[in-house]
């Protein structure tokens, strides 16, 4: 009788990412294949056909990419994967992108640097192989078509253009805080929550021209629609939004002014609020079809010119993601945040975010030395 095929292994990696040392989230282990294989791998079989075929990525002068980053669900053991682990892995790599991204634009906005730009996700494409050590076929699945017929020597895979360069090392803090987003006394709600708004956060960041930044538009107010689990028959969508982001980023220094509609009825809110309000403003004119100016797309701020509503999406979307995790007790220091200020847990986050982050808060005149006052500050008189 012939023997059975052995089933087939899979591996699932990152080919333009590259990590100095592993990195945990849950039950995912993000770790580099140069470095850490011989370590990890046990069959040399497995090696020596991963060493072969990662030789097919190459970067943009066509050489061979040397370091690939390895995702590996529990043990090393190249295994297929159920749906469910493999949607833990979609998880943790759109986590990692954002705690690429929001350290890189705080500290761009915080220091005034508009070169300092983050990662974009398509340095994050994440590839799933399925393949038999020693077996040369192979098959190029992308969404929905298959490429079959190939072997390791006939084709290649070029680094996008649009992914930017460097090295991605997120920081422990970050990374600590996600890791234990998995831990099992998180409800799975908040979790979903969370990882449903950082996938449009992820589609938002793909820096291919295909995507304009309407789009992008979309897909940030769609992240912030899911993170602050909007109820579907609200009214006044746009008021509800301003409102629900001033609770969920409290502070008494806050900037705070009025506006008048035009009825006459004066709302008050700070400068936090009146940017979201205009956000999603924005979002929906460009829903109903109105003709879109560039300007429109501009956020001014004295000295900061070089801002857009995006780049401010991204500090606040990041700023109530860190909010949420300190909330579920996902920070390990977060006994330590509720010591700064004993009693008042928000301003013990603030105490201890802000030395770490850089106050892009201040850097956008969103926030004053004194308590909030609620004289009108510049460019928050127009109508809402």
């Amino acid at each position: 009788m012939a023997s059975a095929t052995p089933p087939n292994l899979l591996v699932s990696f990152l080919p333009w990412i590259s990590l100095d040392d592993e990195i945990c989230l849950g039950k995912v282990t993000l770790w580099p294949f140069r470095s850490a294989s011989k370590d990890k791998i046990r069959e040399p079989a497995v090696q020596e056909h991963l060493e072969k075929y990662f030789e097919c990525y190459v970067d943009h002068q066509g050489r061979p990419v040397r370091k690939i980053t390895i995702c590996s669900y529990g043990d090393v053991d190249f295994r297929a994967l159920p749906k469910a682990e493999l949607q833990d892995l979609r998880h943790v790599v759109d986590a990692l992108l954002f705690i690429s991204v929001i350290p890189e634009a705080t500290l761009a906005v915080s220091e005034n640097n508009p070169y300092n730009a983050p990662p974009s996700a398509e340095n994050f494409e994440l590839v799933h192989l399925e393949f038999l050590p020693g077996k040369e076929l192979l098959t190029v699945v992308v969404g929905n078509c298959q490429h079959m017929g190939y072997t390791t020597d006939m084709i290649s895979f070029q680094k996008p253009w649009a992914a930017s360069e460097g090295k991605v090392q997120p920081s422990d803090f970050w990374a600590k805080a996600f890791h234990h987003l998995f831990d099992a006394s998180i409800l799975e709600t908040d979790r979903g929550l969370i990882f449903r708004s950082l996938e449009w956060f992820r589609l938002a960041h793909f820096n291919s021209d295909d995507i304009s930044p309407l789009s992008k538009v979309l897909m940030m107010a769609t992240a912030f629609e899911v993170l602050l689990a909007v109820p579907p028959d609200i009214n006044q969508k746009k008021r509800w939004i301003a409102e629900e982001l001033e609770r969920w980023i409290e502070t008494s220094k806050f900037i705070r002014g009025t506006r008048t509609d035009n009825k006459g009825k004066t709302f008050l809110a700070s400068k936090l609020g009146w940017w979201a309000w205009d956000f999603y403003e924005l979002r929906n004119a460009i829903v109903h079809g109105d003709q879109i100016q560039p300007r429109q797309l501009e956020y001014r701020v004295p000295g900061l010119d070089w801002l857009t509503h995006l780049m401010v999406a991204d500090l606040v979307f990041g700023e109530c993601i860190a909010r949420k995790l300190f909330r579920l007790g996902c920070f390990e220091k977060g006994q330590s945040f509720r010591a700064l200020s004993p009693g008042h847990p928000e301003e013990a986050f603030i105490r201890f975010f802000r030395p770490l982050f850089g106050d892009f808060f201040e850097a956008l005149s969103w926030m004053s030395s004194q308590e909030c006052t609620n004289s009108i500050p510049s460019g928050m008189n127009k109508q809402p």
